[in-house]
């Protein structure tokens, strides 16, 4: 994993896209800790405002949450309800073998 310095998408984007990435296949589970400020900066050679940035990104998608004192961890994946048909909680869960 690593970025391109001269592509034209921003390095903390390019971070961004592969944390995502990892996270979509699985890679980094709900609730685990993703790589911190001080890690991506030394596992890309950014600045810590990119890499901040970078993390910000994930958590304005809802992918990420932060605990304070703690870390950023990987968000659960959110249900989604279909407004079309009226039914309850328990029979979408069941629907949904949750």
């Amino acid at each position: 994993m690593s970025i391109d310095r001269e592509s034209p998408i921003s390095m903390y984007m390019q971070i961004a896209n592969l944390l995502e990435s990892a996270i979509q296949s699985g890679e980094l589970q709900p609730d685990q800790k993703i790589p911190t400020e001080a890690e991506i900066m030394e596992t890309y050679q950014v600045s810590r405002i990119t890499a901040r940035l970078a993390i910000k990104t994930l958590y304005e998608k809802g992918l990420v949450v932060r605990k304070q004192g703690k870390g950023t961890f990987v968000a659960d994946p959110i249900l989604h309800q279909e407004l079309g048909t009226m039914e309850g909680f328990y029979d979408s869960f069941l629907a949904k073998d949750l």
